[in-house]
C-alpha cells in the first residue's frame, strides 16, 4: 500500500536534485567571532537551464549593493551567483552560476488545467536543508491581482494550503507530473499560502531574452525597502482574523508584511514580519500597488502607520537604491 499511495515521494525523487539553496551575504556586516560576511537573506530557487540559469523570487535576492549571492546545490557544491534579471513587481528573478557539468533541470508546466483540490508539493531548502517538502491541495486558481488589490500588477495567484516558509519561497510548486506550475511566494498564515503561476515566469524569461537581444523593456522600481508583502482584501482579513485574535475590528485595508530583510531600510526603520501597514505619509495604503508607486517616486521618507499585535504604531522608513 505504501507504493500505491506514495505519489508525493515519487514526485520529490524525480525533481529534488534541481532545487537549490540561495543565500545573500553582506560584505560590510561581518560576524563578530568568525569575521565572515553575515547572511542577509536566504531562500530557494530551481534550475531551469542545464548551463546554470536559476529561477527564484525577486524578494530573495533584492539587497544592498555590497551583497553577494551564493548558491548551494543538493550535493553540497556551492557556486558564486550573479543576479541576471529581476522584476520586482512580478517578484521574479534569475541567477546565473557557472557549473563545470550540465545540471539537472525542472520542466515548466502550465496552470491552464489546474483544478481546485489538486495535490501539489512546495519544495525548497530552508536554512540550507535540501529536499524540504510540504504538500497540500490547491485552494484557489483564480486569486487575481484585483482580488488582492494589486492594481499595478496584472497577475493571478495560486492559493494552496501547502506551507510556504521563509526558506522555501522562491522554490517550485510542483504538480504530480513533476512539472513546475508556480513559484512559492509567501504564507499569510497557517493554511493560506500563495504561489506565482508559472505563466508569469515564462513571460518574465521571454522579456529577459528580449533584453539580451537589444529590445527595449521598461524596468520596474529602482528603490528598495526590503519587505515581502501581500495586499489585504476583506476575504483575507476575515481569514486572518479567524486565526489571529490580535487583528483589530477596524482594519479594512493595508498590506501584510511577510518578510523583512535584515539590514534593509524597512528593518532599520523598525518594521517586523506580521506588521500591517495601513497608511504612508498620511495617505491610506489600498494595497501593494501603493508601495510600488512610492518605490517608483522620489518621495524620500515614508512615515508609516502600522498595526502590530493589535496595537497602532508609527515607523519611518527611508528607501535606498536597489541593485
Amino acid at each position: 500500500r505504501r507504493a500505491q499511495f506514495n505519489f508525493i515521494a515519487d514526485v520529490v525523487e524525480s525533481t529534488s536534485k534541481a532545487v537549490v539553496f540561495i543565500e545573500i551575504v553582506d560584505h560590510k556586516r561581518l560576524d563578530f567571532f568568525s569575521g565572515v560576511p553575515r547572511m542577509q537573506a536566504n531562500g530557494s530557487g530551481f534550475i531551469i537551464k542545464e548551463d546554470g540559469l536559476i529561477l527564484t523570487n525577486a524578494h530573495v535576492v533584492m539587497s544592498k549593493r555590497d551583497s553577494a549571492v551564493n548558491v548551494k546545490m543538493p550535493d553540497g557544491t556551492t557556486y558564486a551567483g550573479v543576479v541576471e534579471d529581476i522584476d520586482m513587481q512580478w517578484d521574479l528573478a534569475t541567477i546565473r552560476i557557472r557549473p563545470n557539468v550540465p545540471l539537472p533541470v525542472l520542466k515548466l508546466g502550465d496552470t491552464a488545467t489546474l483544478r481546485v483540490g489538486e495535490w501539489v508539493a512546495a519544495m525548497g531548502c530552508p536554512l540550507s536543508l535540501s529536499n524540504t517538502i510540504t504538500a497540500g491541495v490547491v485552494s484557489s486558481v483564480q486569486r487575481t491581482s484585483r482580488d488582492l488589490k494589486l492594481y499595478g500588477k496584472d497577475m493571478q495567484y495560486i492559493q494552496t494550503d501547502a506551507a510556504i516558509t521563509f526558506g522555501n519561497s522562491g522554490g517550485p510548486l510542483i504538480n504530480l507530473d513533476g512539472e513546475v506550475i508556480g513559484i512559492n511566494a509567501m504564507k499569510l498564515t497557517t493554511g493560506i499560502s500563495f504561489a506565482i503561476p508559472i505563466e508569469y515566469a515564462k513571460e518574465f524569461l521571454r522579456k529577459a531574452e528580449d533584453k539580451r537581444k537589444g529590445i527595449l523593456i521598461l524596468d520596474g522600481p529602482k528603490r528598495y525597502m526590503g519587505i515581502t508583502m501581500l495586499s489585504l482584501t476583506p476575504q483575507i482579513i476575515g481569514d486572518l482574523r479567524a486565526r489571529k485574535k490580535s487583528v483589530p475590528n477596524e482594519l479594512t485595508h493595508g498590506v501584510f508584511v511577510w518578510k523583512v530583510v535584515v539590514g534593509s531600510p524597512a528593518h532599520n526603520g523598525g518594521l517586523m514580519p506580521g506588521d500591517i501597514i495601513t497608511s504612508i505619509n498620511g495617505e491610506p495604503v489600498a494595497g501593494a500597488s501603493t508601495i510600488y508607486q512610492l518605490m517608483e517616486s522620489s518621495v524620500p521618507v515614508l512615515e508609516m502607520e502600522v498595526y502590530r499585535n493589535g496595537m497602532k504604531m508609527k515607523f519611518t522608513v527611508t528607501p535606498e537604491s536597489s541593485i
